[in-house]
């Protein structure tokens, strides 16, 4: 089987924002974080509540002035950090039409994965793949941590195609493991 399609920055970016979801859930997921989430924030609020019903606290007594002037430092490390994030990201941006980014010519056969662009040739073996996974109709085969082979959706003529790509993709997996 051979594919050919280009990837996108766009495409790149949607497959970072995804493993760093992957990363970062893979300690706490779905129902277990929602309910710590609650946890913590129901505790929060009881603090606040407990010290807003002491009898010498009063909203009417409460230096506003002081209170913002305390709270200003924290909006502006929180800025800062927003900020930050956006010049990663940035700065970390794969080339236009370099190895990551741009035309590839990806073909499957017996002895593993062949990727080709304007640079030269990757070969990964079945047995260097650690899963297949989909987000917003891309697919991404995982070869480590924070390194897969990105299939745009718009790689796939449809979604039974994608569908169809993903259990090929599987059952080399399957036929190609290492017995433990």
């Amino acid at each position: 089987m051979i594919r050919e399609f280009t990837v996108s920055a766009d495409d790149f970016r949607t497959y970072s924002r995804f493993a760093f979801l992957r990363l970062s859930n893979r300690k706490a997921k779905g129902v277990r974080s929602f309910a710590v989430n609650f946890v913590v924030w129901f505790v929060v609020a009881i603090v606040f509540f407990t010290i807003f019903q002491f009898d010498d606290f009063s909203l009417s007594k409460f230096h506003w002035p002081s209170g913002l002037a305390m709270a200003f430092p924290f909006v502006i490390f929180v800025f800062a950090y927003i900020n930050n994030l956006k010049e990663i990201e940035r700065k970390s941006m794969p080339n236009e039409d370099g190895l990551m980014l741009g035309k590839r010519k990806i073909e499957f056969n017996e002895s593993g994965i062949t990727d080709s662009n304007r640079f030269g040739v990757s070969v990964y073996k079945w047995e260097a793949l650690q899963g297949v996974e989909q987000y917003q109709g891309n697919v991404y085969l995982s070869l480590d941590t924070m390194l897969a082979q990105i299939f745009p959706a718009s790689s796939f003529e449809s979604s039974v195609d994608r569908e169809s790509f993903v259990e090929y993709i599987n059952t080399c997996m399957i036929n190609h493991s290492n017995p433990a």
